[in-house]
């Protein structure tokens, strides 16, 4: 893979914008989250049907995870009443 160097020219709002981006999703640095939309981007123009497609993969991942996360939690809640009923007998 053969690598270049851009400069582009953007106002500072957008910097900062992409800048808390970065930092939300834990890259290294600005570069890191640029390359990552161009290349989010790219995938979605090459074939968009399969881009929603993960995007859909990816969406329902989450909720599940949510569910189970919200399920342990209602279960850890009842396990602790069940040992406070146990402890008042």
């Amino acid at each position: 893979m053969e690598t270049g160097m851009i400069s582009v020219r953007m106002p500072k709002s957008l910097i900062d914008e992409l800048r808390q981006t970065a930092k939300n999703n834990h890259f290294m640095d600005l570069s890191e989250e640029l390359r990552f939309v161009i290349k989010q981007n790219y995938q979605r123009s090459l074939d968009p049907y399969e881009y929603e497609l993960n995007q859909f993969r990816d969406e329902i991942k989450k909720e599940l995870t949510n569910q189970n996360k919200e399920n342990r939690t209602r279960m850890i809640n009842e396990l602790k009443n069940l040992l406070e009923e146990i402890k008042n007998e």
